[in-house]
């Protein structure tokens, strides 16, 4: 009944209401004007019970339907059977528990009923008059005679079941547009799809009544359901049909080998296997750990898909298997292909369909099959979302450079986070570069934290990449790095958190690969600094500058302007490729001053040190004292969280702090008070040319009123980016 009332509720949107619908919202719309005005209000008289009492007093006084004396009770006499006027007649409960004396006695009891109606309506007919029988006769060939089940034809079957099959695509085709449009958001409506309306309807309410329909297309007219579930029963049988035939396959294999080997001359039987058996380890050794991983594309076969739903300690009914079979394939964007795969198996369609039934009906078929394809031109993440506590495996990938002596020697390690949770340590074997180990879903991936501990001959590495692999779902997640891992080389970093991106199933794993061995330093970082300190490093203009940075601003602001429904990931346009602290980074790099004049590459975390420095020493002398309250505030914040990010982040390197320090800013909205601070120090003066940002006045005034219009948002910043963050 309720699952009735949510239908109704949710196709009212895109056609008429339904009456009782109607009078339900009309009443609802009342309590919520003339309610009471709290839980415990006694004052309030429902209008609606008095309503409601005179129905039923009504009903009961204005009787539609007053039965006649029957002429023939159960019973082999009237007298025993009392009557009243106006009541039906009482059973006789001995009659009742009667038990059936063979299959023929229902027939017999029929037979004797046609026979004494056949004598009563002869008897009448021999009493009436000629002119009576002659009009009696023209009115019943006159009139039209009603349809009984007797004289239900096989055109009006035909008729009735061409209704229904249309009743079920109309279906299919509003409940496929329903979930596009919610998905597609307001981008829908600037298709012209009406105005989006989210109250009360979510995605798992939605794709849960796609379900049930898919539950009623699949029982329509179907000859074996042997479960609760007509879906999954004929998933099942599909299931069991190609295992038979792969048996068959590899057993008519296994004697074609035995045969081939029977047939051959020279060496023997025995020394054949061992041959192959030496090639083989040949090949595992020639493909070790040490040699780069290979990326295989994820398992689109149905089977697997199947296989992966019955493993799932969590889903124990054959219903539940089904629902979830259809959220996983919604998620993978393979429903279409699965659906495809089992109706166009002729054999088992005919072995389990009538040929009247919805899926053997050509026509409608291709179009339920065009209606589910239209579903793949959005995301889903309904079959992560909706199984928070299943184990799920994850295949990690590490791609290190080419360059000499890129590996290490240390002992590595990561830590993945998603919005569900995070892993912690996860230690890697040494010369291991593919691992896979099982974790509790952590839902979509957003970070990844990757090192060592410094141990060894080699205490550094270079890694390029690291793509991560849902086994379940088949999301691919590219981390990008580019960068040296160890003390001594780059800026000290011992690790390094890499914010990840979902790979489209549309473009191959190759060339992502591909462009990151080829070129690590253009093909985008997660480290803000990755870009500058490349063989041939880019120098971009003022203007430039100013456009990156308001297009990475701009996109922080649609973010928040967006239905929560319809945001992405906030990390990914903070620390990610060409995010704000990318943009700051290389803002504060313009017009830096040559670095000949310093022994060591110069980091933004250097600058920013010494102007804590600084500032901690201004703070001791008189001009800190007579300076405003406000500059006294900022100056003790930006000395604060400076100070901080130096003891909680020790070994994530200039880089890392950096990042870091832009996060906490904006978080605590703090981040356009410490601009002019920083430009106002000798410190400024002495590592940055006239036309940088924080000297030239204009381009001062516009970094910090276009910092200061992301005050108005509140910022939850992943545990995975602040982690060992206090002050």
């Amino acid at each position: 009944m309720f699952a009735t009332f949510v239908d109704s509720k949710i196709i009212s949107g895109s056609e008429g209401k339904d009456r009782i619908l109607s009078i339900f919202d009309e009443r609802i719309e009342y309590c919520k004007q003339h309610g009471p005005t709290s839980p415990v209000d006694d004052q309030f008289q429902n209008p609606f019970i008095k309503e409601a009492d005179e129905m039923i007093l009504h009903r009961a006084k204005n009787i539609d339907f007053i039965p006649s004396r029957s002429t023939h009770l159960i019973g082999s006499n009237d007298s025993k059977t009392d009557w009243q006027y106006r009541l039906f007649p009482v059973l006789r409960p001995e009659l009742l528990e009667e038990p059936t004396k063979s299959r023929y006695s229902k027939h017999r009891i029929s037979l004797q009923w046609r026979g004494r109606d056949r004598q009563q309506q002869h008897s009448e007919h021999l009493r009436q008059t000629p002119d009576e029988r002659r009009r009696l006769i023209k009115e019943a060939t006159a009139k039209p005679r009603k349809g009984t089940v007797n004289s239900f034809s096989h055109a009006n079957a035909e008729q009735t079941n061409t209704k229904f099959v249309a009743d079920l695509l109309t279906e299919v085709k509003t409940k496929t547009k329903r979930l596009l449009v919610f998905k597609m958001g307001q981008e829908a409506v600037e298709l012209g799809h009406g105005e989006v309306n989210r109250s009360g309807v979510e995605e798992n309410t939605l794709i849960a009544s796609l379900c049930d329909l898919l539950e009623r297309i699949f029982s329509h007219h179907s000859t074996k359901k042997q479960c609760k579930s007509a879906l999954w029963s004929l998933l099942m049988s599909y299931k069991r049909s190609k295992d038979k035939k792969y048996k068959a396959d590899l057993a008519l294999r296994k004697q074609s080998l035995a045969t081939t080997l029977d047939s051959s001359s020279g060496a023997p039987r025995s020394a054949i296997l061992s041959s192959m058996e030496a090639i083989n380890m040949g090949r595992r050794k020639s493909t070790g750990s040490t040699a780069e991983p290979v990326v295989h594309p994820p398992n689109t076969d149905l089977v697997f898909d199947m296989k992966k739903i019955q493993s799932m300690p969590a889903i124990r009914t054959d219903v539940g298997c089904a629902r979830a079979w259809v959220r996983l394939a919604l998620e993978r964007k393979l429903l279409n292909k699965h659906m495809k795969e089992v109706l166009y198996n002729s054999e088992l369609m005919k072995k389990r369909y009538k040929r009247c039934s919805f899926l053997r009906t050509e026509d409608e078929k291709e179009q339920f099959l065009f209606h589910l394809l239209s579903l793949e031109a959005v995301d889903f993440f309904c079959f992560t979302n909706a199984f928070p506590s299943a184990v799920v495996p994850y295949k990690v990938l590490i791609f290190q450079s080419r360059k000499f002596q890129a590996g290490t020697s240390a002992n590595p390690w990561i830590c993945l986070a998603g919005e569900m949770g995070e892993t912690g340590m996860v230690r890697l074997p040494k010369y291991t570069q593919e691992i896979l180990f099982e974790y509790t879903n952590l839902g979509r991936l957003s970070t990844l934290r990757i090192g060592h501990d410094g141990t060894g001959i080699l205490s550094r590495w270079m890694v390029e990449q690291v793509l991560v692999r849902n086994q379940i779902t088949g999301h691919t997640y590219n981390f990008p790095c580019g960068r040296w891992i160890g003390k001594g080389v780059g800026d000290g970093s011992q690790e390094r958190l890499l914010v990840g991106q979902l790979i489209s199933p549309s473009k191959k794993l190759d060339d992502v690969i591909r462009v990151r061995a080829t070129s690590p330093m253009t093909a985008g970082s997660s480290s803000p600094t990755s870009r500058r300190r490349s063989s041939s490093p880019p120098k971009p203009g003022k203007d430039f500058l100013q456009e990156t940075l308001t297009d990475a601003v701009n996109n922080i602001v649609k973010h928040f302007y967006r239905p929560e429904k319809e945001r992405g990931s906030l990390t990914l346009l903070l620390c990610g490729e060409m995010g704000l602290v990318q943009c700051l980074d290389e803002i504060l790099q313009h017009g830096f001053k040559s670095a000949r004049f310093f022994r060591n590459n110069f980091f933004v975390w250097d600058f920013l040190e010494k102007v804590c420095k600084y500032l901690q020493s201004v703070d001791e002398d008189e001009e800190g004292r007579e300076s405003t309250q406000a500059e006294r505030y900022s100056r003790l914040t930006f000395c604060k969280r400076v100070n901080a990010i130096n003891d909680c982040a020790k070994f994530s390197g200039k880089d890392g702090k950096f990042q870091l320090f832009v996060c906490i800013g904006i978080q605590e909205h703090l981040l356009h008070l410490w601009i002019p601070i920083m430009a106002n120090t000798p410190v400024t003066d002495s590592m940055y040319e006239e036309f940088s940002f924080l000297l030239h006045e204009p381009s001062r005034i516009f970094l910090t009123e276009i910092l200061k219009s992301l005050d108005e948002f509140n910022f939850m910043l992943e545990a995975s980016l602040t982690r060992g963050y206090t002050v």
